[in-house]
């Protein structure tokens, strides 16, 4: 009996090792992760383009018009399309902004209504005081 209770302290103690062990390397890794996010952000900011981060289980429930509010925050004009593979582009559902869902412009329409966006005769799309407007860029 005492045989058997040594062996299964063993494999406890063994476990328990392995257990720490595994603490630490996803505590490694979820900080390898924190650093490449940030290098990103910063990659990103010097492209020009907007950070919108990979969308996760939880934030799902973005609707299309928050999404596109969020990445017209840069200031910079865009035409649907450009606005669509943008959203694609940082993860958000394809289907939700694909030509074929009214959501996509029912999203555009609502931001125009709240004043938040407003759509050039050439079809572009731009925040309704941007950047660019502010340096007598865009007219």
């Amino acid at each position: 009996m005492d045989a058997w209770k040594a062996a299964l302290d063993d494999q406890l103690t063994g476990w328990r090792l392995r257990a720490r062990t595994l603490t630490a390397e996803i505590a490694r890794l979820q900080s390898e992760r924190d650093d490449l996010e940030q290098k990103l952000k910063a990659a990103e900011i010097l492209l020009g383009r907007p950070h919108i981060p990979e969308m996760h289980e939880e934030d799902r429930a973005l609707t299309v018009r928050e999404a596109i509010a969020s990445l017209m925050q840069d200031g910079k004009s865009r035409n649907p399309n450009e606005i669509r593979a943008a959203l694609i582009a940082a993860g958000y559902d394809a289907s939700k902004v694909g030509t074929t869902s009214g959501a996509f412009y029912n999203a555009l329409t609502r931001l125009i209504e709240k004043s938040i966006l407003v759509k050039s005769e050439r079809g572009v799309y731009r925040l309704t005081s941007s950047p660019e407007e502010d340096k007598g860029i865009v007219g």
